[in-house]
Parts: structure tokens; sequence; C-alpha cells
């Protein structure tokens, strides 16, 4: 297995901790995606759908799978009450807030943000 050094992307996009650096990518699938540069690296980030391109059991996003699953117990149950969520479903629901609110940052500190030209 090889693996690729990042050294020189970073140098090529120095951090700076006075503003949030953030730019838009297309990725070589034709995909745009956000790019955060933060201390210890670049965090990238699809920009349509759960920020870190997954689908947690075949759903959009953890709370859309939670929300399905409160849905059918109501059905069954003709009420929400009594449905609960474990400690680890909302650890990982945090998680998740957590996933695009990181986004919501990257939107919200460069309103309309152009895609960003490749690098070498």
């Amino acid at each position: 297995m090889s693996y690729i050094d990042l050294q020189s992307t970073l140098r090529d996009w120095p951090y700076d901790p006075e503003k949030i650096s953030v730019r838009k990518i297309l990725g070589a699938d034709g995909i745009v995606r956000l790019q955060m540069r933060v201390e210890l690296g670049i965090i990238q980030m699809e920009a349509e759908g759960r920020p870190d391109g997954l689908h947690p059991y075949g759903c959009d996003s953890l709370l859309g799978y939670h929300l399905k699953r409160l849905e059918k117990y109501q059905q069954r149950n003709g009420t929400t009450l009594g449905y609960a969520l474990s400690p680890q479903d909302c650890y990982s629901l945090r998680l998740e807030a957590a996933l695009y609110y990181r986004r919501y940052v990257s939107y919200f500190a460069h309103c309309d943000l152009p895609l960003s030209p490749p690098t070498a």
C-alpha cells in the first residue's frame, strides 16, 4: 500500500488562524466538494448530502434513519410515547450534527464560493 505525502499541498495552502479558510473544488469524479484548511491539515466535505458522503443504514443521514424508525414505531403503536434512542444513538447523532455544522460554517464564511483552480 502506498501513501500520499500531503506536505506540499499543505505548504501551498498555509493555515491562517485569523480566518476560516475554505475553498470549493471539483473532484476527479466531477462532484463539487468543500475543503477547509485547519491547523493540522485539510478537511474535505461533500457540498451536498451528508458531509462525509456516507449513507447510514441506506438513508441520506443518520437523523433521517431515526426519523423513519420513529415513524414506523408510531404506526405500530399509535403514539411516539415510549420511543427512545440509546446513548450510542445520541452520540452518533451529535457527531453527525458536528459534520453538518462544520459545513454550515464553511458556507457561512464564504457565501458563494467559486470553484478553486486545481493545484499541482
